[in-house]
């Protein structure tokens, strides 16, 4: 994740037992890059679309199959995927698998599908969402604001921990 604003104020001070007090107030707006794997070009196209409208994600490209698909989440190493359930050289859940050894850090992967029949199986296999064809805005925005509220509580952890281990 790129930070494109990041704002920090600091206030330390000693509590009378020597303790450092910290106040940290953070705003994070980032830019998040996203790929689309999917066969069907008009879906392909109304997604992309429709990510457009939102300034925090760079849809850094898309793929029509799975080893296409699989070199650009190499080379690109994507916070969120889109990915169709039946490509046509492998499965999604076969891209799932096959994800996790080029992946280099975690990826909110969406599954985006006119078929339900995979919903269960997506998850078992780590997908962080399930969007169902004819794309519907309002989920569409519902998966992205979780995942948002999820890449907050990362950041979060992460600079509490950097703080704990400063005082250390």
């Amino acid at each position: 994740v790129q930070a494109r604003f990041s704002f920090h104020i600091r206030l330390n001070c000693l509590d009378s037992a020597k303790n450092y007090c910290l106040l940290t107030i953070i705003t994070l707006n980032r830019h998040m890059k996203a790929l689309i794997i999917d066969d069907e070009t008009p879906a392909t196209l109304v997604l992309a679309k429709k990510l457009g409208k939102y300034d925090y994600i760079d849809l850094c490209g898309t793929a029509c199959s799975g080893n296409i698909g699989l070199k650009l989440v190499k080379e690109v190493q994507p916070e969120i995927l889109f990915l169709d359930i039946e490509l046509p050289d492998m499965s999604g859940i076969d891209f799932l698998i096959q994800m996790k050894e080029i992946a280099n850090k975690p990826c909110h992967v969406v599954m985006y599908t006119a078929h339900k029949d995979y919903m269960l199986t997506s998850f078992r296999n780590n997908a962080f969402d399930y969007l169902v064809k004819p794309l519907d805005e309002k989920e569409l925005e519902t998966v992205l604001s979780r995942i948002n509220k999820k890449e907050d509580i990362s950041s979060l952890e992460v600079i509490q921990q950097n703080e704990t281990n400063e005082k250390n």
